[in-house]
């Protein structure tokens, strides 16, 4: 699991990392409130990114209800999660999510 801090440290970790990382990494989760880009534009980046087509994106945020088109737009197929959500709800989530991943159900397990 990698943790960065915005937009911008996203894109370079992940444009810097090997071809055999980003075919191991299955999710980025990602907030809108990015302090240097709205986080639907990091996902129409990441998008055009080599070797990451198979990403899946899961936004949180307490503002997906006020997007503009484009934002929709840039965020199309991504699974949303509108804050405040209760921690069952954000542990629900994850596991869907990483559960689907190939090869995900032998290593993770529910809380």
């Amino acid at each position: 699991m990698k943790f960065c801090c915005d937009g911008q440290s996203t894109i370079a970790y992940l444009s810097s990392v090997s071809t055999d990382v980003k075919y191991h990494t299955s999710c980025c989760i990602l907030e809108l409130s990015l302090p240097n880009m709205h986080g639907a534009e990091l996902v129409d980046l990441l998008r055009e990114l080599e070797d990451l087509e198979h990403l899946k994106f899961v936004v949180f945020s307490g503002s997906i209800d006020s997007l503009t088109e484009e934002h929709v737009r840039m965020l199309n197929g991504c699974r949303t999660v509108k804050k405040p959500s209760s921690l069952l709800e954000v542990q629900e989530q994850f596991w869907e999510i990483f559960s689907s991943c190939e090869g995900a159900s032998r290593q993770l397990r529910p809380i």
